[in-house]
Parts: structure tokens; C-alpha cells; sequence
């Protein structure tokens, strides 16, 4: 009987006890969660302040790398600047339409110069020229590369006398694939009356938004 009286008032504390053991452990585990928790925030920070890094080293990478596309871009349209490009050429072509070389193509540039803009060009004074693009209706473009900037310019500057050419031939500068895509987003825009002109002259490109009275 005494020891079930002993027992009787053991029990609260040993209950007692059991909960704050189970507290103790709770707060335990609560003090090391929340540790993990402030690491792994310390982590995230860390990690973020390495992306910001990351990407402003990339933003710098992309800076440094459009910098050289455009100065690729430029020298590139730099080293066409001797040469033209004459459209609508008739060129010789087989059954299936394809063009029968070779192509006597100085001879063929030399007509348009001296017979229809009367420039009196040399044969000696064109360095190279070449059939280059696709054919249609027997004619295509043709690419000269002159001896001189100045007889480039010469051809160039005569080009607005081929204007109402019966054959439809006309010249332009030998551009490079972007700023052909460009010229041609501009002819688009003016065909929408959305530019009243555009131009190009030695590559670089000219637009004028409105006409000025």
C-alpha cells in the first residue's frame, strides 16, 4: 500500500519530467534547425552574390563580344569597298537554266559602263569580276572588284543614268549580309510610306524619317 501511495505521487513528476525532457529535446531540435536554416540562408546569399557576379560577367562577355561583331562587320563591308554589284546581267544559260561557264563577264560589265553610261572603262581597269546569286529569266547579278576606290566611285556615282534601263539593270554597293537585310527592311518601310528615304554610300546607311519642305 505505501508503495502504491509512493507511486501515486511519483507519477506527475515522473510525467513532469518525460515532458520537459520531450521540451527540452523539441527546442533541441529547433536550435538545430534553425542553424541548417540560417547556413543554407548564408548559402543562398553566397550563391546569389556568385550569380550577380556570374551575370555581370556575362553582360561584360556579351558587350565585348558584340563590340567585335561589330567591328567584323565593318571591316568586312571595309574590304568591299572597291567593288560593285551590277543586277539583271543577261548571262548565258543551258535548258535547265542554269548558267553555261564559263561567263565572259568583263566584257559583260564593260558594255554596261562604256555603251549605256559612256565612262570609258579599261578592261585593266577592273580587277575581278564573277557571276554570283541565283539566275532568273537568263540574268543575274554579276560582282566587280575594281583596281581603285576611284573607279569604283565612277561607276557608282553613274549609276542613276541607268534609271527607265529597258533591260532593268541597276547597281548597288557590294554589301555584306546584314546590311543587305537591312536595306531591304528599309525598302519595306518606305514601300508602307513609313520613311521618305533611305540611301547607302562606302556601306554605311542613311535614312530620312520625313521629307523636309
Amino acid at each position: 500500500m505505501v508503495k502504491s501511495t509512493v507511486e501515486e505521487h511519483i507519477a506527475p513528476m515522473t510525467e513532469t519530467i518525460k515532458k520537459q525532457e520531450k521540451n527540452a529535446e523539441q527546442r533541441q531540435m529547433i536550435a538545430v534547425q534553425a542553424a541548417n536554416h540560417l547556413s543554407l540562408n548564408k548559402i543562398v546569399v553566397e550563391n546569389l552574390h556568385r550569380l550577380d557576379d556570374y551575370n555581370a560577367e556575362i553582360g561584360d562577355l556579351y558587350q565585348k563580344i558584340g563590340l567585335l561583331e561589330n567591328r567584323l562587320e565593318n571591316q568586312e563591308q571595309y574590304s568591299r569597298r572597291t567593288s560593285l554589284r551590277f543586277h539583271n546581267i543577261q548571262v548565258p544559260v543551258g535548258i535547265i537554266g542554269k548558267v553555261i561557264h564559263p561567263v565572259n563577264t568583263d566584257d559583260l560589265i564593260l558594255d554596261v559602263c562604256n555603251k549605256k553610261l559612256d565612262l570609258g572603262i579599261q578592261k585593266s581597269d577592273n580587277s575581278r569580276s564573277h557571276v554570283i546569286g541565283k539566275v532568273g529569266n537568263a540574268k543575274s547579278q554579276v560582282i566587280v572588284r575594281f583596281i581603285s576606290y576611284r573607279n569604283r566611285e565612277k561607276e557608282f556615282s553613274a549609276k542613276k543614268d541607268l534609271k527607265g534601263d529597258p533591260s532593268k539593270i541597276f547597281i548597288t554597293e557590294n554589301r555584306t549580309t546584314h546590311r543587305t537585310k537591312l536595306v531591304k527592311e528599309l525598302a519595306d518601310l518606305k514601300y508602307r510610306d513609313s520613311i521618305h528615304a533611305y540611301w547607302t554610300n562606302d556601306g554605311h546607311i542613311y535614312v530620312k524619317k520625313t521629307e523636309v519642305p
